[in-house]
């Protein structure tokens, strides 16, 4: 699978901006992709799954484990996927002091019937199919965006990536051409290429290193500059030249063959784009083969559908604080 040939970039962005939403609103975890909790479990597995977790409160004589509170930190992202915290710590006092602030309004809820309500059942219907959702991402990830695939993928685009040259430049921007000109006078009189950029030139972003550009490949300027450019020889000056940006004096430092980058810096690149791969297969199998019906509604169809289950505000459709991250067993 070949996601870039560039002679510039690595790897290119594709549009996965539908399938990207979708992974950002699962919350994938493809570090602990094999943990997550069980759907439907009966209170004997539930006990089981808990055997030997870490419980740091009761309410109501229910527990409240660690786990939990690790959990809530990284979905409000108060810590990383793969972080933790330490128990005695105040980050982790408040949070579990939040944790057991829903544990009593949830429980307040259900003690006051409200989760038998149209709308109760509506949202934790949605609730439900979140969960699932993301269970079924994170098994379909877990054996195919792992290490061995990023290297493989990385060895892949190694050979086939376009190496290129680098040249190493410097440059004196100026406004006019009979500005460039007496520039390229006073070079041909002898005086110094920095200089003359630290005195005379409009890019103020190389002025004061003597129009210093560093490295870079043909593709990562303006035409114009890099055709000037790449035409000399280490140690030669142009003559002077137009660009979009004004009239250029320019010296090639070096040239060199472009380094490749390693793999740990491409690492999260290439999971990032293994990962939106595999949720875009896996979304456009599941697509393929299901019957989906769109219902066209009238231009004029309210928000509500005249059940007061739906009547909800756009605040209380923002996403629901129980989405659940894979966990940590501790």
């Amino acid at each position: 699978m070949q996601f870039s040939n560039s002679s510039r970039s690595f790897v290119r962005a594709r549009a996965v901006s539908a399938v990207l939403a979708l992974a950002t609103a699962l919350s994938v975890n493809l570090s602990a992709c094999n943990a997550g909790p069980t759907v439907n479990q009966t209170p004997e597995q539930a006990a089981k799954i808990e055997a030997g977790k870490t419980v740091v409160a009761t309410v109501a004589g229910a527990p409240v484990y660690r786990s939990e509170v690790l959990d809530a930190a990284r979905v409000t992202g108060q810590i990383g996927s793969t972080d933790s915290l330490d128990s005695g710590s105040t980050v982790f006092s408040q949070i579990l002091s939040e944790v057991i602030d829903q544990r009593l309004l949830a429980q307040s809820a259900k003690a006051s019937g409200l989760d038998k309500t149209p709308a109760a059942k509506q949202r934790l219907a949605m609730a439900r199919e979140r969960i699932l959702a993301n269970m079924a991402v994170q098994s379909h990830i877990e054996n195919r965006v792992t290490e061995p695939a990023a290297k493989a993928l990385y060895d892949q685009q190694i050979k086939l990536r376009q190496t290129g040259e680098e040249a190493r430049a410097s440059h004196i921007l100026v406004e006019t051409e009979a500005q460039a000109k007496a520039a390229a006078k006073r070079l041909k009189a002898g005086e110094d290429f920095a200089a003359i950029a630290t005195e005379l030139s409009l890019d103020r972003g190389t002025q004061n290193t003597g129009g210093d550009l560093g490295y870079f490949q043909a593709d990562a300027m303006v035409p114009a500059f890099s055709k000037a450019v790449f035409a000399l020889k280490p140690g030669e000056v142009s003559d002077p030249f137009k660009s979009e940006f004004g009239w250029h004096i320019a010296t090639l430092t070096d040239l060199r063959a472009a380094p490749a980058p390693g793999f740990d810096a491409m690492k999260p690149e290439i999971i990032n784009f293994l990962t939106m791969d595999e949720i875009g297969k896996l979304i456009a199998d599941l697509r393929e083969n299901t019957e989906i019906v769109m219902t066209d509604l009238p231009a004029d169809t309210p928000a509500s559908d005249g059940n007061p289950a739906n009547s909800e505000t756009a605040a209380e459709t923002a996403p629901d604080t129980d989405i659940v991250s894979p966990q940590n067993d501790e």
